[in-house]
């Protein structure tokens, strides 16, 4: 007969163990080790609080299944694949921030460099364009002021000096998705 509580558990769970998953009934346990049921529920009680074993009852008694821990665990090869996965991603992250950055350095290059070429110059003279399209951006953040359409003359006013007249067609549904794409970067 076991006396000690530990040594009642450790041969709990070399027959819980040898069982498995089929598992074995709380009062088999008590009848193999010889020692009252009491002990083994007290037993059975930690181990289930631990997570180590598992019980249903049923009519003819509660039957007890171990829990191996060891498949919970994931095997270190596996583990260490996943590792190298998530630096290899993170890496990868790193630098997709970088090459973000650099490209949204250059775009503020390119506005920049739009914005500096498009310095206002000043025309005493009228101008003829062969088109049958005039495009006219205020420089600057004043906007228009007035567009008056007196029937073969517009005249457009803003409310800031710097006017932009181009005489290029328009660009394509297209050129302007990308344009638009462009800005909002």
């Amino acid at each position: 007969m076991i006396v000690k509580l530990c040594e009642l558990a450790e041969a709990s769970i070399r027959l819980l163990k040898k069982h498995g998953k089929q598992g074995i009934r709380s009062d088999e346990i008590a009848d193999i080790l010889r020692v009252p049921r009491r002990r083994v529920y007290d037993v059975i009680a930690v181990l289930k609080a631990l997570g180590m074993v598992s019980t249903k009852r049923r009519i003819d008694g509660t039957t007890v299944t171990w829990n191996d821990p060891l498949e919970r665990l994931v095997p270190k090869a596996e583990y260490d694949g996943v590792l190298n996965r998530l630096k290899t991603a993170e890496a990868a992250r790193a630098d997709l921030q970088v090459e973000n950055a650099e490209l949204k350095e250059m775009v503020r290059q390119l506005r920049s460099t739009i914005r500096d070429e498009s310095l206002p110059t000043e025309l005493h003279e009228k101008v003829h364009y062969n088109t049958s399209c005039l495009s006219v951006k205020c420089v600057g953040c004043g906007g228009f002021k007035r567009v008056t359409n007196a029937g073969i003359e517009v005249i457009i006013e803003s409310n800031r000096p710097g006017l932009v007249v181009d005489p290029t067609p328009p660009p394509s549904d297209e050129d302007q998705a990308i344009m638009k794409l462009v800005r909002q970067l």
